[in-house]
């Protein structure tokens, strides 16, 4: 079966309520590759899926959980909740560092394709994780892009700490490549653009 085909299958089957997680999971396991990322959400997944395919175990059924998951920015309204999404991309990121080479590189792809959430800066902040997808120009282009769109979360998370992890792309900024570091840096100066104290009218007469 052709990996679209399949890819498909699984995204229809996902938004069926009762699907069997380990039927569906055999049958992604079965035609799991690269293909398979750029098939979008045809509908929201079942959450109580992703959940129990988190409890199947650690390595492919992560991997079966964030393709599940993952957001396609073109429908946001498919999105699974916060909290969930959260315990996804956590899972996802022991994954990546438990793991190297082609295997790694997928589970990069996969974590890419999450809705953004800080806990993944942790990740990132690993020069050797994003050395992995140097050679990729779009991952890193998709990589700055949500290193910039960390500020949007500044309203649900401490924007203070979010500044401070979004330093240690600056700070270390040799080990990194520069469009990563560059908007690490971009992200910074907003956040504390948002952070600084408006002036007041005496300040202009000053």
């Amino acid at each position: 079966m052709p990996s679209f085909w399949a890819g498909l299958i699984v995204r229809v089957c996902s938004a069926v309520h009762g699907v069997s997680v380990d039927r569906l999971f055999a049958f992604w396991k079965r035609h799991w590759s690269k293909d398979l990322l750029w098939i979008d959400n045809v509908e929201k997944p079942q959450e109580t899926l992703i959940e129990q395919a988190l409890d199947l175990g650690t390595n492919y059924p992560v991997d079966f959980a964030a393709f599940l998951a993952s957001n396609p920015r073109r429908h946001p309204e498919r999105s699974i909740p916060s909290q969930l999404a959260e315990r996804v991309i956590q899972s996802l990121c022991d994954s990546i560092n438990a793991t190297t080479g082609d295997e790694r590189l997928m589970k990069i792809q996969l974590l890419l394709q999450q809705a953004l959430h800080p806990r993944e800066l942790k990740i990132w902040a690993d020069p050797e994780i994003v050395n992995t997808i140097r050679g990729e120009p779009w991952q890193l282009d998709r990589l700055a892009g949500r290193l910039i769109g960390v500020v949007n979360l500044r309203g649900r998370f401490d924007q203070e700490q979010l500044r401070q992890q979004l330093g240690v792309f600056v700070e270390s900024r040799l080990e990194f490549p520069v469009e990563v570091s560059l908007a690490a840096l971009e992200a910074i100066l907003r956040i504390e653009e948002i952070m600084a104290t408006p002036l007041s009218d005496n300040d202009w007469q000053r």
